[in-house]
């Protein structure tokens, strides 16, 4: 349904257009005139120009903060499994602080939380810059 508006707009600025070069061809306008037409039709080129490329600025946008949420929620779920699986004797670094023999906070512990804390960086990062980015297109 929406191409035969188009079809339409485009015949009819090609109509207009053709309209215009023969009145051109005809000599009857002083090149002021002609100037100005044509910094109009500049005009309402580069404003068309700059239309499409905000919108593919904000798709691209988009699709940047869907991928730093996955890669942040990806992120969180990793450091807790990092943390709750039990990791081989010679995988586990030193442990920092004992709570008993055999139980601590170990290395391999904070290395997880800080991904854990990047994952939320990133998430929240993400949902900042959806509100920032809303608030600058406006």
């Amino acid at each position: 349904m929406k191409e035969q508006p188009i079809i339409d707009n485009i015949e009819l600025l090609e109509g207009t257009a053709n309209k215009l070069i023969t009145l051109i061809r005809c000599n009857q306008y002083d090149s002021r005139d002609l100037q100005i037409v044509q910094e109009k039709i500049d005009r309402v080129i580069n404003e068309s120009y700059a239309h499409q490329h905000k919108r593919r600025i904000k798709n691209i946008n988009t699709i940047q903060k869907i991928v730093l949420l996955i890669i942040g929620i990806v992120m969180i779920t990793l450091g807790m499994a990092m943390i709750i699986m039990p990791a081989p004797p010679y995988f586990e670094m030193f442990t920092i602080i004992h709570f008993n023999a055999e139980d601590g906070v170990t290395l391999m512990d904070l290395i997880s939380l800080i991904i854990v804390f990047a994952g939320v960086y990133l998430i929240l990062r993400a949902l900042i810059l959806k509100k920032d980015s809303r608030s600058l297109h406006s």
